[in-house]
């Protein structure tokens, strides 16, 4: 009981700092958490994990130091805070967390949340209409709910926070909605239409990729049930209406830039192209092992420059941090930031550092290796789960591929507040189904090891 308790504190905590407009606050979330769990359980594994995991880091940092000459160890310590937040929930052990009633209490909280956030975006949206006569374009910007609770909009990325932590709680609570036709589907919709209003398209076409994955992953080697293809289609086909009646100048707008990049007419293919093939030229260790981690393109690498905040015309310089590109930015990054930066009309879609690239140019193929068999893993204990948990399966199927493809957008794996807690709601939902001699077989390994 006393367990249950405080990882539903640590639950509260995340849900309070990511819904919060303290964004700052929101990096130190991970280690918040984590600091809760192991001064009030004691867990012994957890504690294990976090000094392997504080141990590697160091060891990997004075590696890059020896390979290369250029590293600005100042960018290394502010990733392991970035990048914090996915390592973090990957390293909580879930036997903690296996508890009927701090599910409940997760879904409770849940339900609250999402009536309350998808309430005041919806209003904040309708607010945006009556400024724009419009929906669609900019008027998403205005959705951003209690991350920015004013009804004027921010433009600073709280909207794409919004949109990706309402679709997180979308997919944890939609077993319920699936099994218990109530008014909570009324509350459910809501969060629909404000995500939806959000009008953050990357954010919606791969929440409907992730979910025709899902689906597909999930029927694979079975029959093809009728009643799921149609439940599953009346989902995503009323997300597809809502977007065409709200956004069709937005949707149109996303097929533009994806026609761009195809062509090479934007910053962020261009940078594809130069850490692929220019790059290693310079840097013969790159393709392999990468610059090293917040050397290149990774939010901590952009952070460190002093750049970040404010952007190139207003930068603001961050206190303690080296605030200077290292050479391979100032070469390779800096004029493709500076071309994003001079066209007005480009947004996230067309930036030139994103976390997939971040992998790359940071960690090189072997980065990118460990990427891939993080994501294979956790999509193969999802596949292992009881038959009696196909709606669970999918969800938990949909909420890694949609994580994994929000890595292509920005720098995404490195902003916590969009999906901290968000993803902490769905690790109590897998404790909760996964078999509890499963749990207890894989405690008992990793205590022996």
């Amino acid at each position: 009981m006393k367990e249950t308790k405080i990882y539903y504190v640590a639950l509260l905590f995340s849900a309070a700092i990511c819904w919060s407009p303290f964004k700052m606050l929101a990096y130190l979330l991970p280690f918040l958490v984590v600091g809760i769990l192991l001064i009030f359980t004691r867990n012994g594994l957890l504690w294990k994990r976090i000094l392997i995991w504080i141990y590697i880091w160091t060891f990997i940092t004075s590696v890059y130091g020896l390979i290369n000459p250029e590293i600005q160890y100042a960018n290394a310590i502010i990733a392991f805070v970035t990048w914090a937040g996915i390592l973090v929930l990957l390293l909580i052990p879930v036997y903690g967390m296996q508890n009927p009633l701090l599910l409940h209490k997760a879904k409770k909280l849940a339900w609250v949340i999402l009536f309350l956030e998808s309430l005041w975006g919806i209003v904040q949206g309708v607010y945006g209409f009556t400024q724009t006569g419009s929906f669609d374009i900019a008027n998403g910007d205005y959705v951003e709910g209690t991350i920015h609770p004013s009804l004027a909009p921010e433009r600073a990325y709280s909207n794409v926070m919004f949109a990706i932590n309402i679709a997180l709680l979308l997919l944890f609570l939609l077993p319920e909605v699936w099994r218990q036709k109530n008014l909570k589907v009324i509350v459910y919709g809501l969060g629909v239409l404000a995500f939806i209003m959000a009008s953050v398209v990357h954010a919606i076409l791969f929440l409907i990729i992730s979910g025709g994955m899902a689906f597909l992953l999930l029927i694979s080697g079975k029959q093809l049930r009728s009643s799921w293809m149609a439940r599953i289609s009346l989902i995503f086909g009323t997300i597809l209406l809502l977007v065409w009646v709200f956004l069709p100048r937005n949707l149109s707008t996303a097929q533009n830039f994806g026609l761009q990049f195809l062509r090479r007419e934007e910053p962020k293919s261009a940078s594809i192209i130069t850490a692929l093939t220019d790059m290693p030229r310079e840097y013969w260790f790159m393709s392999v092992v990468g610059l090293g981690p917040g050397q290149y393109a990774s939010r901590a690498g952009l952070i460190s420059t002093g750049l970040y905040f404010g952007g190139l015309k207003n930068p603001k310089r961050v206190l303690y941090l080296p605030n200077k590109l290292t050479k391979a930015q100032e070469k390779y990054l800096l004029p493709l930031w500076q071309w994003h930066e001079s066209n007005p009309f480009w947004g996230s879609t067309q930036k030139p550092y994103f976390s997939w690239l971040a992998i790359y140019s940071e960690l090189g193929l072997l980065g990118w290796l460990v990427i891939v068999v993080i994501l294979l893993l956790l999509l193969k204990k999802v596949k292992r789960l009881p038959k009696v948990y196909d709606v669970e399966k999918f969800v938990l199927f949909a909420a890694i591929l949609f994580i994994f493809f929000l890595g292509f957008q920005e720098n995404n794996w490195e902003v916590p507040q969009a999906w901290f807690s968000g993803l902490l709601f769905l690790k109590i939902l897998y404790a909760n189904v996964v078999p509890t001699h499963t749990i207890i077989q894989r405690q008992t390994v990793a205590s022996k090891n």
